[in-house]
């Protein structure tokens, strides 16, 4: 392993260790440099952060001709008219955009995609909590809800909890 001194003398660091001699030489790019072997060194060199450290060698830049540049291939037939990219209206190379809607829902209307939280998330109640029964039932009875109290029922009642409550509020 190649350790490099910090301590920049003239002619370089002279050191013995256990019986081995290091030469920490002065090399072109400037730093002190001598290869260890051996892991006791290794590791005492190392224990001493104000004077030795690992030296980290960059690789060389390497040259692209011109003509051997990646060029982003053109959409070739096969991918027109898949289901599976429907929704993409645009193609530029590799990337895809789609547009927003062209009628965004108004007022208390919510689209499927925005029914509150993140995007992908499930839609939340009134009190923050997640709607974990997605069923369409459920969400007539939720409109009942909030219509009759004036809020969304809890995310965690399922529609039979949401029904019971409904008949609750008319007895």
């Amino acid at each position: 392993m190649k350790i490099k001194c910090i301590l920049l003398r003239q002619g370089g660091t002279h050191v013995e260790l256990r019986g081995t001699n290091y030469h920490f030489a002065p090399q072109a790019d400037g730093q002190h440099v001598a290869e260890v072997t051996d892991e006791a060194h290794i590791a005492r060199f190392l224990s001493i952060p104000e004077a030795y450290r690992v030296v980290v060698e960059t690789a060389p830049a390497v040259v692209v001709p011109e003509t051997a540049a990646a060029k982003i291939p053109e959409p070739t037939s096969q991918y027109r008219g898949d289901p599976a990219l429907s929704g993409i209206t645009t193609l530029q190379g590799n990337a895809a955009w789609t547009p927003p809607p062209a009628n965004p829902p108004q007022g208390g209307e919510q689209s499927q995609g925005d029914q509150g939280g993140e995007k992908g998330s499930a839609p939340e109640s009134d009190d923050g909590e997640p709607v974990t029964d997605q069923s369409e039932l459920r969400k007539l009875l939720a409109a009942q809800y909030k219509e009759r109290f004036g809020r969304l029922p809890h995310g965690k009642w399922d529609a039979a909890r949401i029904d019971e409550e409904l008949k609750k509020s008319v007895e």
